[in-house]
């Protein structure tokens, strides 16, 4: 019986502070500034999430690196051609690197505008 009472005391009391917070809470109507920016965000934030969900499902790399060297003895050991491909790829790399500090040292040695005068 007291605890029944004790409950229903309790009861009314929030009810109380419900109504009291109800009536000092007015709604307000957004400007249309912050709808705008608020719409931008969420949509913004959808695409973020849906890129992430894209990238989650994705393939890994380390599962391709793993699978590397069986998959590099299968392309160049198919055919000779291939393997003519990858010397070409390797000269072209080397005479482009021998080109890059070849210039970067050419500079270097150039003496500055500020040195000539």
């Amino acid at each position: 019986m007291v605890k029944n009472m004790v409950q229903e005391t309790n009861r009314i009391t929030w009810l109380t502070l419900v109504r009291g917070i109800a009536e000092l809470l007015v709604p307000v109507c957004p400007r249309a500034e912050f709808r705008a920016e608020l719409h931008r965000g969420l949509v913004a934030g959808a695409r973020r999430l849906q890129a992430q969900q894209k990238l989650a499902s994705a393939p890994r790399l380390h599962y391709a690196l793993a699978d590397w060297p069986a998959y590099a003895t299968q392309w160049f050991g198919e055919s000779p051609d291939r393997q003519w491909i990858l010397g070409a790829a390797a000269i072209g790399s080397a005479a482009s690197l021998i080109g890059v500090m070849a210039y970067v040292l050419r500079r270097r040695a150039r003496p500055t505008q500020a040195t000539r005068d």
